[in-house]
């Protein structure tokens, strides 16, 4: 007899959230290194902004771009990749492959939950790291319009 998909009264599900959120923040936490390394690799935006400005030096501005237009451009496009990127596909595939997904199946709220509140976590992580950061940049910069 096959069995029904479990739901979570809509009454718990902020408990569970916040339960879920607050773990997967205190793991942002926990891993500075790994947040560190993907802070990094989030700056890759910025690495092209730096070759983009460069290039407008050497043969002089291009359609009405100034250095302040690059800089604008370029954080808002890392602080967009920053906020909207998720690795739920690779985790789901890895607790797959590590047989973690059988726990988390064995729990009493859908593994889905678990995945979305990791990315919820995650984005709060990074907004405490990379706004303080922008509002830096658009401090010492003013010349950057947002």
């Amino acid at each position: 007899m096959a069995t029904l998909p479990r739901a979570e009264p809509a009454s718990s599900l902020p408990r569970i959230y916040g339960s879920l959120v607050r773990a997967a923040l205190a793991e942002a936490l926990e891993y500075r290194a790994q947040a560190l390394l993907w802070f990094v690799a989030a700056a890759f935006p910025l690495v092209m902004m730096v070759v983009w400005l460069a290039v407008e030096r050497e043969v002089g501005a291009q359609l009405g771009w100034s250095d302040a237009d690059f800089v604008s451009y370029y954080v808002g496009a890392a602080m967009v990749q920053r906020f909207t990127f998720t690795w739920s596909a690779w985790s789901f595939a890895g607790d797959i492959q590590t047989g973690d997904l059988s726990t988390k199946l064995l729990r009493p709220c859908d593994p889905a939950h678990h995945y979305l509140a990791e990315q919820i976590g995650w984005k709060l992580f990074d907004l405490l790291t990379v706004v303080p950061l922008v509002a830096v940049v658009a401090w010492l910069v003013p010349a950057v319009q947002f």
